[in-house]
Formats: C-alpha cells, structure tokens, sequence
C-alpha cells in the first residue's frame, strides 16, 4: 500500500522527464550536432573563428565592442 498516493503520478511524471532529458542531452543532442560529419569536419574551424570581439570601454559608464583578428594560418 502506498503510504503517499498523491504523489505517485507526479513522482513518476519527474522520473520520466528526468528519464527523456537524460537520453536528450546524452545521446541525441551530440548526435544531432555530429550527424554525418567527418573528424576533420569537425576539427576544422568555423568560419570566422579569427575575428574576436572584446568589450572596449572608451568612456566610463559606456561600453562598445572592439573588434579584433586573430593571427591565424587561415588565408
């Protein structure tokens, strides 16, 4: 006999939500971010991997973005 009845559905609600976000984040969502690719597809770097963006601050309380290249062997 359950001593907690009206917890049963929601217990079991958690579990298989904990059960199905799980599965997602380590199965499915490496595998939809992989699928069909090479190793050196996915070791090669995405294109604008050389501009980075830093936060300038030119006048106090003001902020822009700087931008950056990165000294790369791409190109």
């Amino acid at each position: 006999m359950n001593t907690y009845p009206a917890l049963a559905k929601p217990l079991a609600l958690l579990t298989l939500l904990g059960l199905v976000l799980s599965s997602y984040l380590l199965w499915a969502g490496p595998y939809q971010l992989r699928w069909r690719a090479t190793a050196a597809e996915v070791n090669r770097p995405m294109p604008g991997t050389t501009c980075v963006f830093t936060l300038h601050s030119s006048l106090p309380g003001r902020s822009r973005f700087k931008q950056h290249q990165r000294k790369s062997g791409l190109g």
